[in-house]
């Protein structure tokens, strides 16, 4: 199986990374890695068209890595790349878009972009519904990682009660190995332990 992962050298992308890589050796996955770090910065649309070039021939694609457009605009590319193909896209977003996140968001701008673009993503999914591509919605709860603390969120959060990301790809492998079975699974939340 060929993956294309955005956003893995962190977090729950470097998990999955991690995971597709030495995971079941014997399937001999193939495991692209596109990274802000090695030169693929999804807010530009070059850069999103040389992922989805070098990433036309995989079976999966792992949209991660967030940008306020950038992760939301590679969704809708996807989408018009593979529509009718036997393949899948997991789509990273967030369990905020499910519950009432002002708490989180406190007015804080880039925090409503980030729930705003996660809900367009999850509307455009919903729009899509069907055919041969298939799509797995894919809603954290709050991980320790990076990216909690860089978006500065408004919480008390601390690595004890929050989501293990090994622990979480651990679920997205198992989802991917579900559809082997003709059994997918279109959307997967998993909350943090609190």
């Amino acid at each position: 199986m060929k993956i294309a992962i955005t956003g893995h050298r962190h977090g729950l992308g470097k998990s999955l990374y991690d995971k597709f890589l030495f995971y079941n050796k014997g399937a001999n996955n193939t495991v692209l890695g596109f990274d802000l770090e090695n030169g693929y910065d999804i807010s530009n649309r070059l850069n999103m068209g040389k992922i989805l070039f070098e990433s036309k021939t995989s079976d999966v694609f792992v949209n991660n890595a967030y940008h306020p457009v950038g992760q939301t605009e590679m969704l809708k590319y996807l989408f018009k790349m593979w529509r009718d193909q036997k393949k899948v896209i997991v789509n990273i977003g967030t369990f905020l878009t499910k519950v009432n996140s002002s708490s989180w968001t406190n007015g804080h701008e880039s925090h409503e972009t980030y729930i705003k673009e996660k809900q367009k993503q999850r509307q455009m999914i919903a729009d899509y519904a069907g055919g041969d591509l298939k799509v797995i919605q894919v809603n954290p709860g709050y991980m320790y990682t990076d990216f909690l603390h860089k978006m500065e969120a408004n919480i008390s959060v601390n690595e004890e009660h929050c989501l293990n990301t090994y622990d979480f790809a651990d679920a997205i492998v198992n989802a991917l190995d579900m559809l082997k079975k003709n059994i997918h699974i279109p959307e997967i939340d998993i909350l943090d332990k609190r």
